[in-house]
């Protein structure tokens, strides 16, 4: 292991540092802008005490496993809307909206009713 340290500094010292290519940089910026993105948070959202109002409001419905998205729309005051549907199997959805008009793709809607035929969905919504 000391041998390759040795190494490596010997052809450090003898070789020009290289600045990086116009590639990287923009690489590098998009990564911090990404990273960046990442870690700033919304606003929190005090819990209301009470389911949100939606329409169509679907709550305690029973669907069926071959069912379209059941789109919907919350009525509540707010700039940025999140909603996470998850079950006990399969990958959650995640939607975000501005208007309040949350549309689940289709694809992603199937997979998780087909996961879990006979069990509860769980909307979150933030």
């Amino acid at each position: 292991m000391k041998a390759c340290l040795a190494i490596l500094c010997a052809q450090s010292r003898t070789e020009e540092p290289k600045r990086p290519g116009p590639a990287l940089r923009v690489w590098l910026l998009c990564l911090g802008f990404l990273l960046l993105i990442a870690g700033a948070q919304g606003e929190l959202v005090p819990e209301a005490g009470r389911p949100p109002n939606l329409t169509p409001d679907y709550a305690g419905i029973v669907i069926p496993p071959n069912i379209a998205p059941l789109n919907f729309a919350i009525n509540e005051p707010a700039a940025r809307f999140r909603v996470e549907i998850s079950s006990r199997s399969g990958q959650s959805i995640q939607i975000a909206s501005r208007t309040g008009k949350i549309l689940i793709p289709q694809v992603d809607w199937r997979a998780l009713l087909q996961a879990n035929r006979g069990q509860a969905l769980h909307p979150m919504m933030t």
